[in-house]
């Protein structure tokens, strides 16, 4: 055991607080009060690192997924907002002021067209699945 010769000032973290830790912990000398002052604080630091660490982690994990939703997201307020744009263009061009909902009829090309939109978004749900199979085997 090495002997050293230390001075606390009598301020509220010098031997005011050691003697505080020593009656709190009920030990009888300042070098076990002070051993376990060091223990607990490197406790301390080590759970604070592994909390860091953790949230470093989550962030990491659902940024990627966040940024993939904000770009698809981007992509479809984009595209609605060219096709209202091209349709209030097509209306005012052609003067329609009746309006007849998808519910009471649906033209073919309407149907083409979402048949085409949702066998577009299988196909992207089908490769997506494959590149996640592909990197859990890696």
């Amino acid at each position: 055991m090495e002997r050293k010769n230390i001075r606390f000032s009598d301020s509220e973290f010098g031997i005011k607080y050691l003697n505080k830790k020593k009656d709190e912990y009920g030990l009888k000398n300042y070098n076990e009060t002070i051993e376990r002052i060091f223990a607990e604080h490197d406790q301390f630091r080590r759970m604070l690192n592994n909390q860091d660490e953790m949230v470093e982690r989550i962030y990491s994990r659902f940024k990627k997924d966040l940024d993939v939703i904000r770009v698809r997201t981007g992509y479809a307020d984009k595209n609605t907002r060219i096709a209202l744009e091209l349709w209030n263009g097509f209306i005012l061009t052609n003067d329609q002021d009746n309006y007849v909902t998808t519910d009471e009829f649906m033209t073919t090309p309407l149907e083409k067209a979402t048949k085409k939109v949702t066998d577009d978004i299988a196909a992207y749900r089908q490769r997506k699945l494959e590149r996640e199979k592909k990197k859990g085997n890696s």
